[in-house]
């Protein structure tokens, strides 16, 4: 992995702080799994993680960065954010509690513990295809792990295929039980795009929601594309 993501989630924070309209709310970074803790995973999972996969992990054990407008702004200052985020914000005043939040999980939670499973139909199931292969809803639920805990209706998951060298990544809408609506990426470039829109929670679903989705090739890092979903108050503040 060529990205490090420690560095680069400081370097969110210290634009955040620098911001005259923006206040940091957390900015966290676990220490890296140790090698022994790889192997417990994997032994309980039964196949091996992906390289990708260990490379995140072993640069940290999950992070979290989160910031808002500050409440105290200027009326002025407030109909801007509002007016700039009326797309990326429901409802509009939200940015001034979490405007931007990245929740990676450690790998522990993330591939393991049950409290992030995604919920399974326990009535009527159906099918789902996924490179060729059909599945049941419930079986390709089991396949799906977060590593992104955007918020309860947002997550982004990794697709766990035993024997693959890589997991592609996949983001859950509609409190985690919809997963047909995603252009499929890579880890790498799902951080890549994370750092480089603020962590705005539905940046995520203007860049990846899109109805099967997993379809289209996967979506590599476009800094271009990026740039586009964020709002010029970020990067230009009056």
């Amino acid at each position: 992995m060529n990205i490090d993501i420690v560095e680069e989630l400081g370097k969110l924070a210290g634009a955040v702080k620098a911001h005259p309209m923006l206040e940091l709310l957390e900015h966290e970074v676990r220490p890296p799994v140790a090698d022994k803790v790889v192997r417990e995973v994997e032994k309980k999972l039964g196949h091996a993680v992906p390289d990708p996969v260990k490379s995140f992990y072993r640069q940290a054990d999950g992070a979290k960065l989160s910031w808002r407008f500050k409440p105290r702004l200027s009326k002025k200052k407030k109909d801007q954010a509002r007016e700039e985020f009326k797309e990326l914000a429901a409802p509009p005043d939200i940015v001034f509690k979490v405007a931007g939040n990245i929740n990676l999980l450690p790998l522990r939670d993330s591939l393991l513990d049950e409290e992030y499973a995604i919920p399974q139909n326990e009535e009527v199931e159906g099918e789902f295809d996924f490179e060729g292969k059909v599945y049941s809803d419930n079986e390709f639920c089991r396949m799906l792990r977060p590593f992104d805990f955007i918020d309860d209706y947002y997550a982004m998951a990794f697709v766990v295929r035993p024997g693959a060298p890589n997991w592609k990544m996949m983001l859950l809408g509609d409190y985690w039980i919809e997963y047909d609506s995603s252009r499929v990426t890579w880890l790498e470039d799902y951080l890549r795009f994370v750092v480089a829109t603020w962590g705005i929670r539905r940046a995520r679903e203007k860049l990846f929601s899109e109805y099967r989705g997993d379809k289209q090739p996967p979506l590599t890092f476009d800094a271009g594309l990026a740039a586009r979903v964020v709002p010029a108050v970020l990067t230009s503040p009056a």
